[in-house]
Parts: C-alpha cells; sequence; structure tokens
C-alpha cells in the first residue's frame, strides 16, 4: 500500500495539499470550500511505501525479495464531489 503526496487546485487556489493515508486506493479529502470550474489534483513527490511493521520486528523470518520500484504517475479513475448542505 502506497501513500501519495498530492496537491487539490480549483482554478490554480490550493484547496487540499499533503499526504493520503494509507489506504487501498480510496481516500476522502475535506476541501477549503471554493468556487471554480477547473480541478486539478497533482502528484507533487514520489509515493511512499509502507513498510510492514511486523517483517521489522520479525528478525528470525528470511529477507523477502525486493519490492518493485514505485512508479511516479498517479492514476485517478473516479473522483466524486459533493458540496455542504446549505
Amino acid at each position: 500500500m502506497l501513500r501519495y503526496p498530492l496537491r487539490i487546485t480549483v482554478d490554480g487556489a490550493t484547496v487540499w495539499e499533503g499526504v493520503t493515508p494509507t489506504n487501498f486506493g480510496y481516500f476522502t479529502a475535506v476541501l477549503k470550500p471554493a468556487t471554480g470550474t477547473h480541478l486539478r489534483i497533482a502528484l507533487t513527490g514520489i509515493p511512499t511505501r509502507q513498510i510492514d511493521r511486523i517483517r521489522e520486528l520479525t528478525a528470525a523470518t528470511p529477507p523477502r525479495p525486493a519490492m518493485p520500484p514505485i512508479k511516479t504517475v498517479l492514476t485517478v479513475s473516479e473522483v466524486e464531489i459533493y458540496r455542504m448542505s446549505q
């Protein structure tokens, strides 16, 4: 599982910036209120892989094969945008 450093902007104004929690590909960002026509979700750095803490703590297990390199591409297949009720 990966964590992604992201910046979300609306018409160039940053409405959210940070690193996603470790997840299975879904996460919810609570954005600053904004009005606009162009939403951009940008990867701002290299995603990080969370190391399995159990493997770290278990020295007796055989070493695992190397993990494949992390791709620096963000693929977004779906975005749901909600507005707060008034």
